[in-house]
């Protein structure tokens, strides 16, 4: 009984040391208006805890800007893509790719996978973010009926892994670690133009709004698709 008593006391405490963090920024965020997700699902699922994080600092650093989660972009194919966070402000509109992942990753901006490694020579590819992000875009460009140019991609990788060699990625493009997020986007501002003005800003965020409180249907039918199109 003792040992039970004493894994069950240090399991907690690793729940509180987990979660605590996450709900103190959450606490603040206005992130849980815009999504369906709960603290716990946030806490407890990587990938939402990556896009929170970004969003959470989006939100602290540009409170000014109008930043969206999961944005679900129709496209013509009758299909969906599926945009982790948007930020409009009238610099353009940042389109961000979260990868909350850990380890060392290498990518060249060209290729179609990159790779995740860790120790003992363990290995994980994954779709170049890149060119998933340009998807992204396109169907924004398509949706909105906006210029490319408008557009920033940004990708976004945990601060747990090593950008240990990334190559050939075009200028218009940021890959980066999220601390290094909020001042790339300051030093980008300051010798950006002013593109977009108030009203534009403010009907480009309202159109996005109905694509976030998206049905389950919607999503589950996003997910199918992904999957038949990776066979």
């Amino acid at each position: 009984m003792k040992l039970i008593s004493y894994m069950l006391f240090l399991f907690i405490i690793v729940v509180i040391i987990r979660i605590l963090p996450v709900y103190l920024k959450y606490k603040k965020s206005s992130y849980k208006n815009y999504s369906n997700s709960s603290l716990l699902k946030v806490a407890t699922n990587t990938g939402l805890l990556g896009e929170f994080l970004i969003f959470y600092l989006l939100e602290k650093k540009f409170p000014e800007a109008k930043i969206l989660p999961n944005v679900y972009i129709p496209k013509e194919n009758d299909e969906t893509t599926e945009i982790d966070l948007l930020m409009i402000n009238e610099k353009g509109i940042y389109v961000f790719e979260s990868k909350n992942y850990g380890g060392w990753i290498y990518g060249n901006g060209k290729r179609k996978n990159w790779t995740q490694t860790f120790g003992k020579g363990k290995k994980n590819r994954f779709y170049n973010p890149v060119w998933q992000n340009y998807g992204h875009i396109n169907a924004l460009v398509e949706y909105l009926d906006l210029p490319g140019d408008i557009f920033k991609s940004i990708i976004v990788f945990s601060k747990r892994c090593t950008l240990k060699k990334i190559s050939k990625i075009d200028d218009d493009v940021l890959v980066l670690r999220r601390p290094r997020l909020i001042n790339k986007i300051k030093k980008m501002n300051k010798v950006s133009e002013d593109i977009l003005t108030n009203y534009e800003i403010s009907e480009i965020y309202e159109l996005l709004l109905q694509n976030i409180m998206v049905s389950d249907e919607m999503k589950e039918k996003h997910i199918s698709d992904i999957k038949r199109k990776l066979g």
